[in-house]
């Protein structure tokens, strides 16, 4: 049943309202006391309902009178939530309906100018609105469109489930027919009795004003006062009422009309403030007006450009508090003008990744990897980082670009063996591009191109414009940078601005960390290098400090605990100041200022030192530096590339590599160059082959990297490795000593010996290993040899005679070698069966042992045993109860494991190769005795 009150409220009607609202409602029925009554029949029974009014809906008096007789009719205050209808309802109970007329749009309410629709509706608070309903309670909805599509739908039964009410709203305009609307309440969820309000007297609807058509985006240009075109939007209002539309921007200014100007056809528009603009009259006629797009005119932000540069923000309001359901946003986006050069930072010379020599293939660079982040800006807005290339270094190789990601590759320019100038034809680069350089066969250093920063304002890429116009309003920075790359096998991205380490001791001739003493000619500088090394260098008996302890020479070397100031032709061999490590020590010349300098000389000349903490490694770099001396009478002109790596092992113990990228000259004229180390005290040693020779000049092809281990203070053999293998890695660690026996490197021998593997026909006749030493004189085994050592006689069929080890002395000068009679070495040698059995004569008769497996001795004169219970056949003391010493002192057992306190002394490096290879070091004591019984019998 529908109640219509035309005009004014029955007497029966309890209205209640926010005290703001006292006046107007009094007025409202004081008019229609004795107006047309809604009288329910005898026969049914009075409902209880409650209708709430939004005062922001225009004449919402009249609606207020179309109420039924018998609901208590609430006005709610301005701005008014939910929550304040549930606090007006709050101690009402068992109603039959709850009547709420707001303004409406497509799935939501517009309660007090607010969107009210699924994703903000808080279920507390609907949970006590449906708490003041009996059990088949209803919820009407009267906004318009509210319930429209399946937006609408969604939303009224969320609002049934959180209120559990039956709901029912409109999917059409609530309101009066003129205008399009009707009363009917289409939608519903659940099964709702209350019917609902109508009213012939109420001439509007229900509905906010509304927008369509606002486009995504508008375009201007930067810096200009620039048409913005709305003329896509439409403004509409069902009920008639004047708009007020303002236009708002995130950023810029509009900079039309006056402020307050009539612009006449019935819209004026005011310019509020520099980023606001209101509109005011009919939708129709603002409709109009917006259609000629010059009538709204902006400027974006100075220098600002780009796509979404800014915003402009749209919103609308009828003058009865009702706005638009949502404030359409449109995006600005500013085409750029070139008023402003880019500017380059030319301090940063960026560096690509490192190129082998004779690298045909190599991945390159893009230019977002070369140019220094931050080294372009631009004064128009956002930098780019693009390049304008000016010159290339063809002079040893040739530069290349690639725009496909490194799929192809095209020459910058075709001229080769020269620097070419390419700044009437500039080679336009982006920053997905690539660039790298292809070296000549043979060459190792340093090539560069130079470069301008381009903004893209004009031209593309693979464009070759004229930039010898540039600055201004240009699109190419004034000044230039050069990029350059190193054709190296040196260990590169160490860090620091060159790559070579973070840490410059001296470069381009110039000391930038201060020497600690002496000159760039002969000095040194002391290191802290503790944060690798922070348990020190143990070498012998001593540890040197990592913080304190740690000195770089000006002329290819380390050295520990002290440093040098001076050079006249060291001798590793003689060398007694202490630890010294020599890569390639010789008078090296650091200063540029000398023109025997000049041919070798460029930016990265000079010494570097890198401090890895990550993996433990020290590095020093010698970098194209050159000889004191003139090397024009035996080399080339050019500078050597030489590094020192040091890995830090534990405990003091550590790792030592040379490496050799580059070697273009030996030494000076009168000294060449040592390679190898010390340690120190005049006697223990071990050189590269070829050190001190004019052979030092093919190390970076004969000995590209070489590598010592010093372990327990011990240092151990070195093993050969190519760089290739291991350049811009960390440098692997030779294996320790109790994990496997180093291998003898040839190399590191300083007295030559010659190795032979199981399998071969020399001494021992298929042994498993055999040493022989040097023999000065070269006639023969033994004659005239001052050491030679057999050992591991494993077939049977060699010299000793199934003796597994076997160790021969060669017999003094001029002596007949092992059976001879000179020497007094008289006996049949050292042979026998199995074990030590025929006697050597000679020293005071006793002879040099027995039978097999019984004691071993050197006899009288000795006083002194090798072994003691030997109970089987087999090398000497194996099996044995035990070794004695000197004056029959218990020594070691270990086979295999070198002593530090059995290491040789004096110059022993032979001696100490045989420890290297598994031999026992007790072995080696025992061999020095038979040398010096040897030297008593000669």
């Amino acid at each position: 049943m529908t109640y219509t009150l035309p005009g004014a409220f029955a007497l029966e009607q309890r209205i209640m309202f926010d005290g703001a609202m006292v006046g107007d409602v009094v007025d409202a029925t004081s008019d229609g006391d004795h107006a047309h009554e809604a009288t329910p029949a005898p026969s049914e029974t009075a409902r209880k309902e409650v209708v709430i009014i939004d005062p922001s809906v225009k004449d919402y008096q009249t609606l207020a009178a179309s109420a039924p007789a018998s609901a208590e009719v609430l006005i709610l205050g301005e701005n008014a939530t939910l929550q304040d209808i549930a606090d007006l309802l709050a101690g009402r109970s068992d109603l039959d309906a709850i009547h709420l007329i707001t303004h409406g749009d497509e799935g939501a309410l517009i309660l007090g100018g607010e969107r009210i629709d699924s994703s903000n509706l808080n279920a507390d608070t609907l949970a006590l609105i449906g708490a003041s309903l009996n059990e088949n309670g209803d919820m009407m909805l009267y906004g318009c469109n509210v319930g429209a599509d399946g937006e609408g739908q969604g939303f009224i039964d969320q609002v049934a489930q959180l209120t559990g009410a039956d709901v029912a709203a409109s999917d059409d305009l609530t309101g009066a027919e003129s205008l399009g609307g009707d009363w009917d309440l289409e939608v519903n969820a659940g099964f709702v009795e209350a019917t609902a309000i109508s009213s012939d007297s109420y001439e509007r609807v229900l509905a906010v004003p509304t927008v369509t058509g606002n486009p995504a985006s508008v375009t201007v240009t930067e810096d200009t006062a620039s048409n913005v075109d709305l003329s896509a939007m439409a403004f509409d209002d069902t009920d008639g009422d004047t708009l007020t539309v303002t236009l708002t921007a995130s950023a810029g200014t509009f900079s039309t009309p006056a402020d307050g100007a009539a612009v006449g056809a019935g819209v004026t528009e005011t310019l509020v403030s520099a980023t606001q603009i209101t509109l005011v009259g009919a939708a129709a006629d603002i409709n109009t007006y917006l259609d000629t797009a010059s009538n709204i005119k902006y400027t974006g932000a100075a220098n600002v450009s780009g796509t979404a540069a800014a915003t402009i923000t749209v919103s609308a309001n009828d003058g009865n508090s009702n706005d638009l359901a949502s404030n359409p946003t449109i995006n600005i986006d500013i085409t750029a003008v070139n008023d402003a050069a880019p500017v380059l930072d030319n301090s940063k010379s960026p560096v690509l990744t490192k190129v082998a020599p004779g690298d045909q293939a190599s991945a390159g660079d893009t230019v977002a990897d070369i140019i220094v982040d931050g080294s372009i800006t631009d004064g128009d807005g956002s930098a780019v980082e693009a390049i304008a290339i000016t010159s290339v270094d063809n002079t040893n190789g040739i530069w290349q670009f690639s725009i496909d990601g490194g799929t192809t590759w095209s020459n910058i320019s075709a001229t080769t063996g020269q620097v070419v100038d390419l700044s009437a034809a500039s080679l336009l680069l982006d920053s997905a591009n690539k660039v790298r350089f292809v070296p000549d066969a043979g060459f190792s250093k340093q090539a560069t191109f130079t470069f301008r920063a381009w903004d893209k304002s004009t031209g593309a890429v693979g464009d070759t414009p004229d930039t010898t116009n540039n600055g201004t309003t240009t699109a190419y920075s004034t000044a230039t940078d050069t990029a350059s790359v190193l054709v190296t096998k040196l260990v590169t991205g160490l860090g620091g601005a060159d790559g070579l380490g973070e840490t410059v001791l001296a470069k381009n001739g110039t000391a930038q960390t201060a020497l600690t003493s002496g000159s760039l000619d002969d000095g040194y500088w002391k290191v802290d290098v503790s944060s690798v090394f922070d348990a020190g260098f143990k070498v012998g008996d001593t540890t040197y400090s990592g913080a304190t302890d740690f000195y770089i020479g000006t002329n290819g070397y380390v050295t520990l605990g002290h440093g040098n100031t001076s050079f006249s032709g060291v001798d590793i061999t003689t060398y007694n100041k202490g630890p010294l490590f020599a890569a390639f020590l010789t008078d090296i010349k650091l200063k540029a200022s000398s023109t025997l300098n000049a041919d070798w000389s460029n930016e990265l000349n000079g010494v570097y030192v890198d401090t890895d903490t990550v993996n433990d490694i020290v590095t020093i770099t010698y970098f194209d530096v050159g000889p004191y001396s003139d090397p024009t009478s035996f080399e080339s002109r050019e500078g050597n590339d030489i590094q020192i790596r040091l890995s830090d092992a534990g405990d003091g113990n550590f790792n030592i590599e040379y490496v050799y990228a580059d070697v273009q000259w030996s030494g000076n004229a009168s000294n060449y160059a040592v390679a190898g180390w010390t340690m120190g005290d005049g006697s223990t040693y071990g050189v590269v082959s070829g050190s001190g020779t004019t052979a030092v000049k093919d190390y970076d092809t004969t000995t590209p990297s070489k590598t010592w281990g010093v372990t327990g203070g011990v240092i151990e053999g070195a093993v050969v490795r190519d760089t290739e293998t291991v350049d811009g890695s960390p440098t692997e660690a030779p294996a320790d000593v109790a994990d496997a026996p180093p291998r003898v490197d040839p190399l590191a021998i300083s007295d030559d010996p010659v190795v032979s593997e199981k399998g071969t026909d020399g001494f021992g006749g298929d042994g498993l290993q055999t040493i022989i030493g040097a023999d000065p004189v070269g006639d023969g085994l033994g004659t005239d040899g001052l050491r030679t050592v057999i050992g591991n006689d494993g077939a049977g069929d060699g010299l000793g005679s199934d003796g597994t080890r076997t160790f021969g002395i060669a017999g003094p000068p001029e002596s007949g070698g092992f059976g001879g009679d000179a020497g007094g070495f008289a006996a049949a040698g050292f042979g026998g069966n199995g074990g030590f059995a025929a006697g050597l004569g000679g020293f005071d008769g006793a002879g040099f042992g027995g039978d097999a497996g019984g004691d071993f001795n050197l006899g009288s004169g000795f006083d002194a045993g090798l072994g003691a219970g030997d109970a089987t056949d087999g090398p000497l003391g194996a099996n044995g109860e035990e070794l004695l010493g000197p004056d029959g002192q218990p020594l070691p057992q270990s086979i295999g494991e070198p002593q530090a306190s059995l290491q040789p002394q004096g110059r022993t490096s032979f001696s100490q190769q045989m420890a290297q290879n598994g031999v026992d070091g007790q072995l080696q004591r025992h061999l020095q005795l038979l040398k010096a019984a040897k030297n008593l019998a000669a």
